[in-house]
């Protein structure tokens, strides 16, 4: 499948909202309750990660990690469980091992999304890695991907030492950065599309190392769009 061109630089997409609304119309106690956010925790050799999330536990999963500087709950402020749970998906965020409120764990990077996966029951779920979490998302990408059904990839630490490894990848893939990234140079996207056979790429122009905070709705509009256009 051929990887789709670079988008124009600044993408401006209508989006309603990042709260999901349940109307005025007789919607059932059940109806509401899995719109709502519910933090939770799942244990690994004895410790606790901790998890927040929103929507049907039948419906197709997103699995949101986050950057060093960031948590579960940046998700959870930004809106973006509720309004993908809104588009009907589960989403699901959790703290990484030593971040917010999960214990560190002596875990391989490699075994940690796998072990996450398995315990939640998530059925291949997108899973999306900004910064420091690409450290964990990246060996599940290249040696376990019938584990998940897409990556959307923020501007993850060490693309530039992975991108070589995942030459040919098939993993439907959507790479995020910013324009204006002080930390991870935006030309790294360009060594992951190259890499990944069914990718693309959108540069937030302006935008900082975390874009989802400075462009949140257009983040959100890339992301569904991505979603909805999986198998």
């Amino acid at each position: 499948m051929c990887k789709a061109m670079l988008l124009a630089i600044t993408v401006s997409v209508p989006w309603t909202g990042c709260r999901c609304e349940i109307g005025q119309s007789k919607a059932s106690a059940k109806e509401v309750a899995r719109m709502e956010v519910v933090p939770g925790e799942i244990g690994i050799d004895g410790k606790r990660i901790h998890t927040e999330s929103c929507g049907p536990e039948d419906a197709r999963p997103v699995l949101l990690m986050h950057g060093a500087s960031f948590s579960a709950q940046t998700w959870v402020d930004l809106g973006t469980l509720e309004h993908l749970a809104s588009k009907g998906y589960r989403a699901v965020a959790l703290d990484c091992p030593g971040f917010g409120r999960s214990d560190a764990l002596d875990i391989v990077d490699g075994d940690f999304v796998p072990e996450v996966i398995a315990l939640l029951g998530l059925e291949r779920p997108v899973i999306v890695a900004p910064s420091m979490s690409g450290r964990f998302a990246y060996p599940v990408v290249r040696s376990k991907p019938e584990l998940i059904r897409g990556f959307v990839a923020v501007a993850p630490a060490m693309t530039a030492q992975w991108a070589p490894t995942l030459m040919g990848c098939k993993v439907p893939t959507l790479i995020l950065w910013g324009g204006a990234d002080a930390i991870f140079d935006p030309a790294q996207a360009d060594l992951l599309e190259k890499s990944m056979r069914n990718s693309r790429k959108v540069i937030f122009d302006g935008a900082p190392h975390p874009l989802y905070l400075a462009v949140t709705d257009e983040f959100h509009a890339e992301l569904v769009s991505f979603l909805v256009s999986l198998p």
